[in-house]
């Protein structure tokens, strides 16, 4: 058996199987929510001048519920609750990635204390959502389908 890396799963990471989860730009698919994480980045940076006027406090509160939205859009999707589509994942992705931004934002602004306090926030958070797959007993299985995803493999009895 032969296998190689595929390459293509590198901005996308979903399998072929699950390239509804994905934008198509030419020929490159980029998975939609972290596409929305990015879009959320750039954005608080494009607004920097104006997000630092806004009461810390507030943002604060704001990049600690932020990330609420595409954690209830991914679960309820993995679990079965709901189909979610692309529209919401760019969605709540971008809101996502204004927590992040926000983090970073204030990082870079010297409030380091404040931002580490958020990203750990945040890795709790998808510490959370890795505890609720492994309780819905899918854990195992996401990871699996998605560790196969990255590799395309063929023998002479199997075509790709």
């Amino acid at each position: 058996m032969s296998c190689n890396i595929r390459w293509s799963m590198l901005f996308s990471h979903h399998p072929p199987s699950e390239h509804d989860h994905t934008l198509a730009i030419k020929n490159l698919r980029i998975c939609a929510r972290c596409l929305g994480i990015c879009a959320g980045i750039v954005a608080v940076f494009l607004l920097r001048a104006r997000i630092n006027s806004i009461n810390r406090f507030s943002l604060i509160i704001a990049s600690s519920i932020f990330p609420f939205p595409a954690i209830a859009d991914f679960l309820a999707h993995e679990i079965g609750h709901w189909r979610s589509s692309n529209i919401m994942r760019l969605a709540t992705g971008t809101v996502f990635g204004l927590a992040i931004g926000i983090c970073a934002n204030l990082i870079i602004g010297g409030e380091i204390i404040k931002g580490i306090i958020l990203v750990l926030w945040i890795v709790v958070l998808e510490f959370g959502v890795a505890f609720i797959l492994k309780y819905a007993n899918i854990l195992d299985s996401f990871v699996d389908k998605y560790e196969k995803g990255v590799y395309k493999c063929s023998n002479y009895l199997e075509k790709d």
